[in-house]
């Protein structure tokens, strides 16, 4: 029977452990959401943000913020990473200026709290199940701290997700095309790796997309495409980064992870006496 208790002990400590460190994972601080905050609205203003994006030809207006998000006097994460997600199905430049944008944030990050030791962890999700859902319950789920991609802002999402920052650009989506083009045939897919294919072998008459990324394609694909060009039209949107919408206080945070400890520590304490 001592056998028994000592072996029930130890696994109700693992269980214990285990669920202190799930829940401290997966509740996001409203700490962690004002630090992003203020490092975005920072970093795209800065001078090197904006030579990134001349450097890849994106000659696109970063808006700045009236009045600067403040900085929490403290950041308060236990660990010395953010983990920054971008989808893969990313093309040409776009991983590189994701993962600039990236590194400019935790810079800023690191310079304002003397952080020498804070990195980027960066890793690419496959979309292909549906963009904005998949990279949504990255964020939701504690996979990432950042969706990096370039996230249209439009219909509900803003009620979905915490967005960073924006850009302007012109762009259309499925549900325009199905709305505006009634006589065409319309063929949905998952990515822009078939869609590329199915203009350069002549299987599609047109891409509807956004116009930024049609007009990156055909930049570095000329001779390829020789013929193709980007003919705008649709209303203008804008895009961001964001993160998770369903953060929390510190305070209560701290308390959801004390609640689950002593609850179990209680269930070990009932099991010894009786």
């Amino acid at each position: 029977m001592k056998q028994l208790e000592i072996s029930l002990f130890i696994i109700t400590i693992t269980i214990i452990i285990f669920l202190v460190r799930v829940m401290d994972s997966l509740t996001i601080s409203k700490n962690l959401v004002d630090v992003i905050d203020a490092a975005s609205s920072r970093y795209i203003a800065s001078k090197e943000w904006r030579q990134t994006l001349d450097s890849f030809g994106i000659y696109l207006q970063t808006p700045g913020c009236t009045s600067l998000p403040q900085y929490p006097s403290k950041f308060e994460l236990s660990r010395n990473y953010l983990t920054l997600c971008y989808d893969n199905e990313a093309f040409d430049i776009w991983p590189a200026i994701y993962r600039k944008s990236g590194e400019l944030l935790v810079n800023e990050i690191k310079q304002q709290y003397k952080l020498d030791n804070l990195t980027a962890v960066f890793k690419t999700l496959d979309t292909t199940a549906g963009y904005f859902s998949v990279m949504k319950n990255a964020v939701d789920t504690g996979i990432c701290d950042v969706s990096l991609s370039a996230t249209a802002i439009s219909g509900d999402r803003p009620s979905q997700v915490h967005f960073q920052f924006v850009v302007s650009d012109g762009s259309v989506f499925q549900s325009y095309a199905q709305q505006q083009l009634p006589k065409a045939t319309i063929k949905s897919i998952p990515g822009y790796d078939d869609a590329w294919n199915m203009i350069l072998n002549k299987t599609a008459h047109a891409f509807v997309a956004d116009a930024l990324d049609l007009y990156v394609w055909v930049r570095y694909h000329k001779s390829s495409c020789a013929t193709c060009k980007v003919i705008l039209f649709g209303d203008e949107l804008r895009f961001g980064t964001f993160i998770t919408n369903q953060f929390q206080s510190s305070s209560v945070s701290t308390w959801r992870v004390e609640n689950v400890f002593w609850s179990l520590l209680l269930i070990v304490f009932m099991m010894f006496i009786n």
